[in-house]
């Protein structure tokens, strides 16, 4: 199992800041994505695992095409950590990929680059991911 590395080995990432700040804003992007996480929940795969109606393929096809998008979320959470905004979210907790890979490692072996193809619309979504994110 990954264990996310603390602030102080990790540069890229912040300290923990107040409860209140992180706080409110934890709040703020909850309320602000409500009916998008529930429209996810309901359809889909994520609809899937949270009926435990997924097998493994479907998982790790997931895993394996989500990671990169994640990868690029996390590079640009660490070259805008010193903004106000964006430091309040680069906490160690939100970095996942190190943890996807354990886990696309263990479920699929170390053949999952032939047996999980990369979709178009997962590239897709890096690029947009990596054009929002300056």
């Amino acid at each position: 199992m990954h264990v996310p590395k603390d602030s102080e080995s990790d540069p890229g990432v912040s300290p923990l800041r107040t409860p209140c700040e992180c706080g409110a804003l934890a709040n703020a992007l909850r309320a602000r994505t409500r009916d998008l996480r529930a429209k996810a929940e309901r359809t889909g795969i994520i609809g899937d695992i949270l009926r435990q109606r997924v097998e493994l393929h479907g998982y790790s096809l997931l895993l394996r095409n989500l990671l990169p998008v994640y990868r690029e979320i996390e590079k640009g959470l660490r070259r805008h950590r010193h903004t106000r905004d964006v430091g309040l979210l680069c906490q160690p907790a939100v970095f996942r990929a190190p943890a996807m890979e354990s886990d696309r490692d263990a479920l699929c072996g170390k053949e999952w680059e032939r047996s999980l193809p990369f979709l178009s619309a997962a590239d897709s979504y890096v690029h947009r991911v990596a054009r929002g994110g300056g």
